[in-house]
């Protein structure tokens, strides 16, 4: 763990799914790929870009926000905070944004 923590991203690479605990080897390709993608293959960044997707899609079926989840929420903001528009407008068009980006 400590050369995992302490290597360069291509000492990172190269220990990235020797753990034991299978968590460890999913965040340990999910950091190579978000950090060093071009030291992985390419179907390895694919897998990678379709779990993101998942993951801010809201299909992933685990329990967390989505984009979608995020901006239905932002929608009921004004309301609560109508002396802070400014900051939602800012935080809507950044989703959005995201959104647009994820497809």
């Amino acid at each position: 763990m400590l050369l995992f923590a302490n290597g360069s991203w291509e000492v990172r690479a190269e220990l990235a799914g020797e753990f034991e605990d299978q968590r460890l080897n999913e965040l340990s390709s999910r950091l190579i790929c978000e950090y060093a993608g071009s030291l992985v293959p390419r179907y390895q960044m694919k897998r990678y870009e379709n779990w993101v997707r998942g993951v801010f899609s809201g299909k992933d079926e685990c329990d967390r926000r989505s984009i979608d989840s995020a901006i239905a929420e932002l929608e009921t903001l004004p309301d609560e905070y109508p002396n802070r528009m400014s900051e939602i407008k800012d935080i809507r068009h950044y989703i959005r944004k995201l959104a647009d980006q994820l497809g």
